[in-house]
């Protein structure tokens, strides 16, 4: 993608993107992310945030910043962020009960960055992003690149929807969707809390 000329979306695959904000070295701001999902029912949203040297997300008693949207609510679903051993954080957006995101696009989550005294910019990026359906099937839409105060930040979408990638309990046990602990999707262990 060319950084400040974002391609359309497809009008039909649900995909992320950010909200347009700036930020600037010494500055704490809050970025929301938005799903926008026209024709899927979706449960469960996972990303992998990769984030450019000098911007970090605040931490409150240890625990990161990070909140539900008014598509969701905590009734309803749980959310989570654990930093990864490749840099990035890993965030977890899902329903124990299989209970659908409120809604067909608007925020979903709002982080809370921080730009130490030496930050000058660079790429935002929600990568190996997951959404999934309540019949489990997966939509792996294109990686979202956002450099703050250059406009949009969405991606060109490219609808893989993968009929093979059901849900798992650890034992091998096929769901119906995630439940609370380590899930298999995709051949790949997803934690819900």
């Amino acid at each position: 993608m060319e950084e400040g000329n974002a391609p359309e979306p497809s009008q039909t695959s649900a995909y992320l993107s950010i909200e347009p904000f700036d930020i600037k070295a010494g500055e704490t701001k809050e970025m929301v992310i938005d799903l926008t999902n026209p024709k899927d029912e979706l449960t469960l949203v996972q990303f992998d945030l990769r984030l450019p040297e000098g911007l970090s997300l605040k931490q409150v008693g240890g625990e990161y910043d990070i909140d539900m949207c008014g598509r969701t609510t905590w009734r309803k679903h749980s959310l989570d962020a654990n930093a990864q051993a490749d840099g990035t954080i890993r965030f977890l957006l899902a329903s124990s009960s299989n209970t659908v995101i409120d809604g067909t696009e608007g925020a979903i989550i709002k982080v809370t960055f921080v730009a130490d005294g030496g930050y000058q910019s660079g790429e935002i990026r929600l990568e190996n992003i997951l959404l999934v359906s309540p019949d489990e099937t997966g939509i792996k839409p294109a990686d979202v690149v956002y450099k703050p105060g250059e406009g949009s930040g969405i991606a060109t979408v490219i609808d893989v929807r993968q009929d093979s990638a059901p849900v798992y309990s650890l034992s091998g046990q096929r769901l119906a969707a995630p439940r609370r602990g380590v899930n298999i999707i995709g051949g790949k262990k997803v934690v819900v809390k």
